[in-house]
Order: structure tokens, then sequence, then C-alpha cells
């Protein structure tokens, strides 16, 4: 199997990383474009719920150890931006490591202590011990459909204890009709298109 979309084959950025982008919604132009620069990446477009994005997670896992060579993974959103201040994510030689990501409202990171999965990095060695016991480490999430906690826990089960290093964020876009309206959760943090009185024919 292809391991890019035709990009790069090899002679980009990070030789020795598989990148991974979870795409169950069009892929951000700024990271479309970041991508050109790496060696090796490829989508998983799985058009799912964002509540069992789960399932497609540990398919890439499994894809990953069955199908490519490389000591690395990165597995990202596909509406991540990636500046300079998340090279220490990339270069990082942690069996886990993840970027942070601030939240709108505050401008502290999303989720503590604990992993953060929108961009996160694993070693060969780390994906093969988490998929290592039952279907693979990832689990639906609780409350708001957020993986990050559930994985978090499988990582300190498995004896693996993930690191933040570098900085990522997330670039969400929205297309308004005319009548539309943008709504913002009370946090500052997810938009949602409203539903327009007017939607286009």
């Amino acid at each position: 199997m292809q391991t890019g979309r035709g990009r790069g084959r090899g002679r980009g950025r990070y030789p020795d990383v598989q990148f991974v982008v979870m795409q169950n919604r069009a892929l951000a132009p700024q990271l479309a474009a970041w991508l050109d620069s790496v060696a090796h990446w490829r989508p998983f477009t799985e058009p799912v719920p964002w509540g069992e994005m789960h399932t497609v997670r540990n398919k890439a896992f499994r894809w990953f150890l069955d199908e490519t060579p490389r000591p690395w993974l990165v597995m990202m959103d596909c509406d991540v931006v990636v500046t300079d201040r998340t090279e220490p994510l990339l270069t990082c030689d942690d069996p886990v490591a993840c970027a942070r990501f601030a939240r709108a409202s505050d401008g502290l990171d999303a989720h503590g202590d604990d992993a953060t999965v929108g961009m996160i990095k694993l070693s060969r060695v780390a994906v093969a011990k988490l998929m290592s016991s039952g279907d693979g480490p990832w689990r639906p999430g609780q409350g708001h459909a957020c993986e990050c906690p559930a994985f978090h826990a499988s990582c300190i089960a498995a004896g693996l204890t993930p690191v933040k290093t570098g900085i990522a964020g997330h670039r969400v876009y929205a297309v308004l009709y005319p009548g539309g309206e943008l709504v913002m959760d009370g946090a500052g943090g997810v938009g949602r298109p409203a539903r327009s009185p007017n939607p286009p024919a």
C-alpha cells in the first residue's frame, strides 16, 4: 500500500516518521500544504461520526505495524496547525509524546496532564505494546466524545507515560451561507454554524 498520496515518496522531511491523518472531514488547506513537505503520509478517510473515531485510530495503528517499516508514527487530526513551535514534538525520542493544545478561552493546556491526541508521536515499540491487548488502545470518548483521557489511561496501563512537548493548534473551517450565524460555545472554543433560515438550494 502506498504510504503517501504521491507526494514526497521518501524524499521529504522526517523520513523515519510515518504521518497518518484522521480525515473524517475535509483536510485543512494549511495542513495539506505542510504535509507536502514530509516524506511519508497517508489519510484514513473513513466518514464515521466523531464518537466512533476510536475505531479508525485502532485501524491506523494496525496498518502502521503491519504495512510500514518506519520506526515512528505521528497521528494527527485533519485540522491541525503545525508551526515552528511543533518541532520539539516531531524530534522527540520519548516512546509516547503529544503536542500541547491551548484552549481558546484562556490559553491553558486543553487537557492538563492527560495526553492530547490531536497530534501524537509514538515509537513502533509503543504502538506494539498498546496493540498487544484486545482490539487496540483507543476507546470511545466520554462526555463530548473526547478520546484523550481514555487513551492516556491505555498508555499508563501499558507501562507508557506520555510526555507533552511542542505546541500545535486546531483550525476549523466553516462555510457560512447568507442568513446563517456562527455560534461559539461557552468556553469560546468550538464553533458551529447555526441552521440557516435560508439554506442554499
